[in-house]
């Protein structure tokens, strides 16, 4: 069994995918360990919500913090089917504060081509489907 989302298609479009299917891929994702190209995370929520800042990540994980402090790193990952749903992110007030935001290390995940590295927020990373 395939952990790749399967995209819907029609002769005359590019393959989409649904947010649902985005998110189960993020989550899969992040479980994958260092050594396989993934952030390695103990454990992952998908969709939940911070109390603190009424963020709503796609999916949150959590990995094993290497270094003199150890503990906990998490890891946000923000699923975009859309350019649109991209642009609209930006705007959220956690992303113009990222101070206020959750996630240690960040990433969107979106169909390939859909996002460049240009685009990209500072510090964020990018997972192609």
């Amino acid at each position: 069994m395939s952990t790749k989302p399967q995209p819907k298609t029609t002769p005359s479009q590019k393959p989409s995918f649904t947010h649902k299917q985005l998110c189960e891929y993020a989550a899969k994702w992040s479980a994958r360990p260092k050594s396989q190209r993934g952030p390695g995370c103990l454990f992952s929520l998908s969709e939940t919500k911070s109390g603190y800042t009424g963020e709503s990540p796609d999916v949150i994980g959590w990995r094993v913090a290497y270094g003199p402090n150890g503990g906990f790193d998490s890891v946000l990952i923000e699923c975009k089917t859309s350019l649109s749903d991209f642009y609209a992110d930006a705007k959220k007030p956690f992303r113009a504060c990222p101070e206020k935001g959750m996630g240690v290390y960040r990433y969107y995940l979106a169909p390939a081509g859909l996002i460049s590295l240009q685009m990209l927020p500072n510090k964020w990373g990018l997972v192609e489907v």
